[in-house]
C-alpha cells in the first residue's frame, strides 16, 4: 500500500504523540505507586504490596 509522505508524516506524528502521552501516564503511575509504597498510612498499597510479594 502506498501512502503519501504527508500522510506518513501525520501518522508518525500521531503515533509519537500517543507514545509520549502513554509514557507520561506511565511515569505518573510509577511516581504515584512509589509515593504510595513509601506512605505507611496507605494500608491499601501495603496490602497490595504484600499480595505481590506473597505471589
Amino acid at each position: 500500500m502506498w501512502i503519501s509522505s504527508k500522510k506518513r508524516q501525520d501518522l508518525c506524528r500521531a503515533a509519537f504523540t500517543a507514545i509520549k502521552f502513554n509514557a507520561k501516564a506511565c511515569m505518573a503511575g510509577l511516581a504515584f505507586w512509589q509515593m504510595a509504597r513509601q506512605s505507611k498510612a496507605c494500608s491499601l498499597a501495603k496490602g497490595y504490596d504484600n499480595l505481590i510479594n506473597d505471589g
